[in-house]
């Protein structure tokens, strides 16, 4: 989830509806469905790791009890290039829960693309993901896809 100060508060209790939407329709388990989530802006933090939670309510309540503004990165950039980064090291690793026998996505919930001169950082970094999806959720109001995308 998108964090920059350029994130309405309207705007990130969004972001949070419709992940709360998603998880809902979804079969969460220990065996089944497992989800995380990442704040990002100008670097990323883990809210929750994969095998935090193992129930669809306990992943409801957690993704609305996040807060805006984290303290762990600079709110002023949208790197979404370290985002991924992050992801692939930090994130979607054993202690994390992440499974071998599972596949990985990743919903990339954005309000524009990322910083200046970054599209083809942000690029690298989606070639770079190995027997992943991702999606890309973003508001057409603020973002054009293509060049967040171009390669």
């Amino acid at each position: 989830m998108e964090d920059t100060d350029q994130m309405s508060a309207i705007e990130f209790n969004d972001m949070k509806s419709f992940f709360v939407s998603l998880v809902s329709r979804m079969i969460i388990g220990d065996t089944a469905i497992r989800i995380g989530v990442v704040t990002y802006a100008d670097g990323a933090t883990t809210v929750f790791p994969l095998n935090q939670y193992s129930t669809g309510s306990g992943i409801i309540t957690a993704i609305t009890n996040i807060n805006q503004g984290s303290n762990a990165y600079n709110r002023s950039s949208r790197y979404v290039d370290k985002t991924l980064k992050h992801i692939q090291m930090n994130f979607f690793t054993t202690a994390n829960g992440d499974r071998s026998n599972a596949p990985n996505y990743y919903i990339l919930l954005v309000k524009g693309p990322s910083a200046e001169g970054k599209a083809a950082a942000f690029s690298s970094a989606v070639r770079a993901i190995d027997s992943s999806e991702v999606f890309i959720v973003g508001n057409s109001k603020f973002i054009d896809l293509h060049n967040v995308m171009s390669y």
